[in-house]
């Protein structure tokens, strides 16, 4: 019989159970049930950083670990963004910013994989502080939703903060990976 509970393996079995969460969080939503999708969402999105955590802890660093972690993150972020945009809770476009430097790293990685290039994505500090605030972003919108009030601080919208950090941090991360990714295949192609 298989030890799914082993040690090396739940770093994998959180990211997994991050990835089943995505209908549970939306049906709460659908549901008019915000509280409790702002309680799964917040849970799920912190264990984002539990599960990376316990693997380097423990060793237990795997590539379906590496592979499934930024899908189990983009199905998240993806799926709350859409379900705060039909509720008018965000922009469209914020959304499509999001969307587009995933499509944009994607596309390189389907490049690569087009031209036969071995390559070992590793998620930049840029990319995890990027996804930390896409991650606090959204559940900040989640929490005013709840409270029925907007958030300020010194008389500025944090609302409005929020979204200028999160676009801030896209761009400059895709950016950081477009540049990475230019920088492999001119160096791969000179090779």
């Amino acid at each position: 019989m298989i030890d799914l509970f082993r040690r090396n393996r739940i770093p994998n079995l959180i990211t997994l159970g991050r990835l089943l969460s995505v209908p549970a969080i939306i049906l709460c939503m659908i549901a008019d049930a915000s509280g409790v999708a702002l309680c799964l969402f917040a849970f799920f999105g912190l264990s984002d950083f539990l599960d990376g955590y316990l693997a380097r802890r423990w060793g237990a660093t795997s590539d379906f670990g590496a592979t499934l972690d930024p899908i189990a993150d983009k199905f998240l972020i993806a799926a709350m963004g859409l379900a705060l945009v039909f509720e008018d809770l965000i922009p469209l476009w914020f959304l499509y910013v999001i969307l587009g430097r995933d499509i944009l790293i994607l596309s390189f990685m389907g490049l690569f994989l087009l031209l036969k290039k071995e390559i070992t994505p590793q998620p930049s500090l840029l990319s995890k502080v990027n996804t930390l605030v896409q991650i606090l972003y959204l559940m900040l919108v989640l929490l005013e939703k709840n409270m029925g009030t907007t958030i300020t601080f010194s008389g500025v919208s944090i609302h409005k903060i929020g979204i200028s950090t999160v676009v801030f941090f896209t761009l400059i991360s895709g950016t950081d990976y477009a540049l990475k990714a230019f920088q492999i295949l001119l160096k791969k192609e000179t090779s």
